[in-house]
């Protein structure tokens, strides 16, 4: 009786602190290429920072949540310049080789992700937790320009991939039903085709989340 006594008083805590939760999320990250080759006579300016947006839903039982969102990742923008196109590719200047050459490619990402967030006791109002989980994302990828014989460059490609997801972070009540957080959110070779190598997005994001 006693132990039946004492596994209802560890039981009845969790099931009454049982939540269903939604929220959304903003921030900024970057998307960077894993393992990207250097090349000799040719300049890369590249922008991989920008914004990052999302919403999502869960259920928090105890120490423990399953969540469910969507996220737009940060964008990938660089163009690709030459001024010795032949050195570059070792060819002779012609028809097929021009002298000088000009390529931007753009690479757009959006995920669905399931994860698991697993806490950790307040410390100072704070609560610590970390979490890891499976996306899937759909991305954009968009290359175009010219070389100086006129010749015009324009690849696009839809296509998706299966990825990892992991970080941490802490949150924090702000009332009954409000809670803030703020997180580290990675997600690995989110973008991974011939023409992107393989993206990894590392973003920090700020959430607003309401409790049911």
């Amino acid at each position: 009786m006693k132990h039946i006594i004492a596994i209802s008083a560890l039981v009845l805590p969790l099931a009454a602190s049982a939540q269903p939760y939604i929220g959304g999320t903003i921030g900024h990250g970057s998307t960077i290429a894993d393992g990207a080759p250097q090349y000799s006579r040719i300049s890369v300016d590249r922008k991989q920072d920008s914004m990052a947006v999302g919403l999502f839903a869960g259920y928090r039982r105890g120490w423990f949540a399953v969540e469910g969102g969507f996220i737009v990742l940060p964008e990938y923008h660089a163009t690709a310049s030459t001024n010795d196109y032949p050195a570059y590719k070792g060819c002779t200047v012609g028809p097929n080789c021009p002298q000088t050459a000009s390529v931007t490619q753009d690479i757009f990402s959006r995920a669905l992700y399931l994860r698991g967030n697993a806490y950790l006791p307040r410390v100072f109002g704070m609560e610590p937790y970390a979490f890891a989980g499976i996306a899937k994302t759909f991305n954009y990828n968009h290359e175009y320009g010219e070389y100086d014989c006129g010749e015009k460059v324009d690849f696009k490609v839809n296509f998706q991939n299966t990825a990892g997801l992991y970080g941490v972070g802490i949150q924090s009540n702000i009332n009954q039903k409000l809670s803030a957080r703020l997180e580290y959110f990675e997600m690995p070779k989110h973008a991974d085709e011939e023409h992107t190598l393989q993206r990894t997005a590392r973003m920090v994001i700020a959430s607003v989340g309401y409790s049911f």
